[in-house]
C-alpha cells in the first residue's frame, strides 16, 4: 500500500513539474485594444414637476395637470409618452390663512427627437410650468451600438499584437485570454444648462429655438492574451 502511494506521489509531482515547464515555456503576448463610437440620443427623458405652491394663482394640481396635456397635445407629442415619477402633498403654514396643504406630482416625459424641445419649453412656460430638467438621453439601438464597439475593440487588440509581433518576425497565434476592461459610456454634461436657459432665449424671437445635444460617447477596451505561434 505505502509502495502505491509513494507511486502516486511521484507522479503526481511529475505531472506538476512537466505542467509548470509547459506554461514556462509558453510564449505569449499581452496587448490592449480600444475603440470608441460616438451615439446620437434618440430617446431623450424629461423630469417634470408641477406643484400648486409653484403658480402665482394657486391652480389646483387637476388644473396643472389638464394644461400639461394640452401642451403635449399642441406640440404633438405623444400623451403616452407622460409617466408619473411620483406624487406628495406637503403641509405648509402661510401666516395670512393658517395652513393650507399643497399637492405635487412628478412626471417623466419620453421624446425621440429634440426638435421639438424649444416649442415644448416655450408652451409650459405659458403655463407657468417651468419646473423641466433633463432627466437623461439615451438610444434606443444601445445594445446594438454596444457590441460594434466590443468588436472595434477586440480587432483593434488583435491588430496591435499583429504588427508588433510582425516587427520582430513571429506570428500571432491563438487567444488563449480575453477579457473587458474601463467601459465607460459619456453624456453631455450641459444639456441641463441648455434646458434652462432656453425659454428666455425663445422669448427674444427666436420661435424655432432647438436644442442640440451632444453625442454620446462608448468607451471599451479589451485586454487580450495570444499565443506566439510556433
Amino acid at each position: 500500500m505505502k509502495k502505491v502511494l509513494v507511486l502516486i506521489v511521484l507522479f503526481t509531482s511529475f505531472m506538476y513539474v512537466v505542467n509548470a515547464q509547459n506554461k514556462e515555456e509558453r510564449r505569449y503576448i499581452e496587448v490592449t485594444g480600444k475603440a470608441e463610437l460616438k451615439v446620437v440620443p434618440d430617446e431623450i427623458y424629461l423630469s417634470i414637476t408641477l406643484n400648486e405652491k409653484d403658480t402665482k394663482d394657486r391652480r389646483s394640481l387637476a388644473e396643472l395637470e389638464k394644461d400639461l396635456i394640452k401642451v403635449l397635445r399642441k406640440t404633438n407629442i405623444p400623451v403616452e409618452n407622460l409617466s408619473i415619477s411620483g406624487a406628495n402633498s406637503k403641509l405648509e403654514k402661510a401666516f395670512w390663512t393658517g395652513k393650507k396643504i399643497y399637492a405635487r406630482k412628478n412626471y417623466i416625459l419620453k421624446l425621440t427627437s429634440a426638435n421639438n424641445i424649444g416649442r415644448l419649453l416655450k408652451e409650459l412656460e405659458a403655463r407657468k410650468i417651468a419646473n423641466v430638467n433633463l432627466f437623461r438621453v439615451d438610444n434606443s439601438q444601445m445594445e446594438k451600438y454596444r457590441k460594434e464597439v466590443k468588436i472595434k475593440a477586440m480587432k483593434a487588440a488583435k491588430d496591435k499584437a499583429d504588427y508588433l509581433l510582425q516587427a520582430i518576425g513571429e506570428r500571432t497565434g491563438k487567444p488563449i485570454f480575453i477579457q473587458e476592461r474601463n467601459y465607460n459610456r459619456g453624456y453631455y454634461s450641459n444639456t441641463a444648462m441648455e434646458l434652462r436657459g432656453a425659454a428666455p432665449m425663445m422669448k427674444s424671437g427666436q420661435p424655432d429655438y432647438q436644442l442640440d445635444f451632444q453625442k454620446m460617447t462608448l468607451n471599451y477596451e479589451i485586454f487580450a492574451r495570444f499565443e506566439i505561434a510556433e
